[in-house]
């Protein structure tokens, strides 16, 4: 018995094993063809092409793992995937039964569909999951660092791009990938651009097109020409941008046909090659590609609008629109929203997900906290700001009155006696020490002779002052107001000053006593009804008057003087204080 049981188990070890032989045989095939792909994704597609009857009749892991080369192969030959329906289904097979090595690859060639399908936001985890999974080794790792740091250029996030082109420039410098290394080295050339450090930019085109050449790799190296001749156009060094330009356009291809025409195109036009420059856009709007078509119809529009070829500008015009409408689709196509929290990922999604809706509330807290403290602080320093604006202005008030108040005073016959009292004081003083001090005696003459001049400008002044009231009491708008208001043929309310009398009036004023206005609008702002008011007091007519001609109350009149000499002052005062500062002017 024991003998048949050892039979028995020993067979069914045979006949597992034959098994295991023929898939095993089938999976090498496939694994074969993996490492085909690596270098000649076109041969590794033809050898697909040709099991594939074979593979319908294979097991569940070889269906699978085909599928999955698949796609790997086409995304290296640039094949776009616009669907993500067989990718789901290889990712459900990978994370719940399927060989767990190859998960990382999965998670890779999904981030490449979904770039594909222009979804960066579903990207990005994919490619964060194969640098978490993959062994540190693994080309995949440093392929998922410089997709990521395409997405963070496209998004803005520069300096997440330079640290993700930057880990795969490393792990293939240390493999020897001079390829690689180039397309690493360009990546943080953009980064580079877009942050303004151009220098940096320029040093790692030079060395990644180096890189190229070693790499004998011609059209790369001609991707590399073209961008380094935009670099120095973007910096007006169009010599150099020329000779790049050139070099770029002698080894174009169909392949990277689109990037390079458009830039030599552009070079040429910006150094006068014009001729050049049209024909050069004309292919580009030959090329199979909406974005070419798009650029190059609204330039070769614009180009014959200057030649006045108004039928072909029309159509590159119409064409222009056409093409405006089809990219402006595509964008709408894109969703990029919250990238950056997208980077976060993590193996377990519903804790992640728990922690995102947690950091969110937290960052919904700081930000109110921030706001509120900012705008505090904003607030401090508006009200900081406020007073020292009031107490300048309170300054230049207290200033203004007493600038003022000494005019008033120096103009005056108080202050011409005063003047005299002095000057006899010091004739006395003159007479003692004329004989026995002649410095003194100099000193005490100058004091006199400033006190008399002094004495003369301001008899002057006043004397000034009385001509012009007299010429205004004598002129005929002062006889026109004074008509308006003795006219004892209408009612209180119907004595209105007509329009054209308060332009008379103004001129009148202003010309008898130079800089009225101006030096009314310096003190304050100053309303239409105020500077009326103003114009009646320097004539002469009384507050009670004032109230008739303007159709107000009396006490509004009063209240207007009030604050007039508060706004221009900055003190209460009585209103006939405001009347006699009018009246020095």
């Amino acid at each position: 018995m024991n003998i048949f049981n050892c039979i028995i188990i020993v067979l069914c070890v045979l006949i597992s094993a034959g098994c295991d032989v023929e898939r095993s045989s089938h999976s090498k095939a496939l694994s074969a063809i993996d490492s085909v792909g690596d270098v000649s994704p076109r041969r590794a597609l033809a050898m697909l092409d040709s099991i594939r009857p074979k593979i319908n009749a294979a097991d569940k892991a070889d269906r699978n793992y085909y599928d999955l080369l698949r796609i790997k192969t086409e995304d290296k030959l640039y094949v776009a995937h616009t669907t993500d329906t067989l990718m789901l289904r290889l990712l459900d097979y990978y994370e719940n039964e399927g060989d767990k090595r190859l998960l990382p690859m999965a998670y890779y060639y999904a981030g490449r569909v979904y770039n594909d399908m222009n979804d960066d936001t579903r990207a990005l985890p994919y490619f964060q999951k194969t640098i978490e999974l993959a062994d540190t080794a693994s080309p995949l790792r440093y392929k998922a660092y410089s997709q990521m740091g395409y997405i963070f250029l496209y998004q803005g996030l520069y300096y997440k791009g330079l640290k993700a082109f930057r880990h795969s420039y490393l792990y293939n410098k240390k493999i020897e990938n001079k390829k690689s290394q180039a397309y690493s080295l360009c990546g943080m050339a953009y980064c580079y651009q877009r942050v303004k450090n151009e220098s940096q930019a320029a040093e790692c085109f030079e060395q990644a097109l180096n890189l190229s050449k070693e790499a004998n790799d011609s059209l790369l190296e001609t991707d590399i020409l073209a961008q380094i001749a935009k670099h120095y156009y973007k910096q007006s060094e169009y010599g150099k941008a020329l000779m790049y330009a050139n070099r770029a356009l002698s080894r174009v291809n169909r392949i990277n046909a689109r990037a390079v025409l458009v830039i030599v195109a552009k070079i040429y036009d910006k150094v006068g090659r014009t001729d050049e420059a049209v024909n050069l856009y004309e292919k580009v709007y030959d090329l199979d590609n909406v974005y070419a078509k798009y650029g190059a119809s609204k330039w070769l529009g614009h180009y014959y609008l200057r030649k006045n070829d108004l039928i072909r500008a029309a159509y590159f015009f119409d064409k222009y629109e056409t093409y405006s409408d089809s990219v402006q689709n595509i964008i709408k196509t894109k969703d990029v929203a919250r990238i950056d929290a997208v980077y976060n990922y993590t193996e377990k999604e519903k804790e992640n997900i728990r922690l995102k809706y947690e950091l969110a509330e937290n960052r919904y807290i700081v930000y109110i906290f921030v706001f509120m403290c900012i705008s505090l602080i904003f607030a401090f320093f508006a009200f900081i700001s406020h007073l020292k604006k009031k107490r300048m202005s309170e300054r230049i008030k207290y200033e203004n009155e007493t600038k003022y108040l000494k005019e008033k005073y120096e103009q005056s016959s108080a202050f011409v006696d005063e003047n005299k009292r002095k000057i006899e004081s010091l004739n006395v003083r003159l007479a003692r020490v004329v004989d026995c001090n002649e410095s003194l005696a100099a000193e005490l003459k100058a004091s006199r002779e400033q006190l008399e001049n002094q004495n003369r400008i301001a008899n002057m002044q006043i004397a000034n002052r009385e001509l012009s009231q007299s010429k205004l009491t004598n002129s005929d708008i002062f006889r026109k107001i004074r008509a308006v208001l003795n006219d004892n043929t209408c009612e209180r309310c119907d004595k209105k000053i007509p329009k054209d009398y308060w332009l008379m009036l103004d001129a009148e004023v202003n010309r008898h006593y130079a800089g009225f206005k101006d030096r009314l609008t310096e003190l304050c702002k100053i309303s239409e009804y105020e500077y009326r008011l103003c114009l009646l007091l320097k004539i002469g007519v009384r507050p009670a008057d004032i109230s008739i001609l303007t159709n107000k109350e009396r006490n509004s009149v009063s209240s207007a003087r009030k604050r007039l000499y508060k706004k221009a002052f900055g003190k209460d005062a009585e209103p006939k204080m405001w009347d006699g500062f009018i009246q020095s002017l």
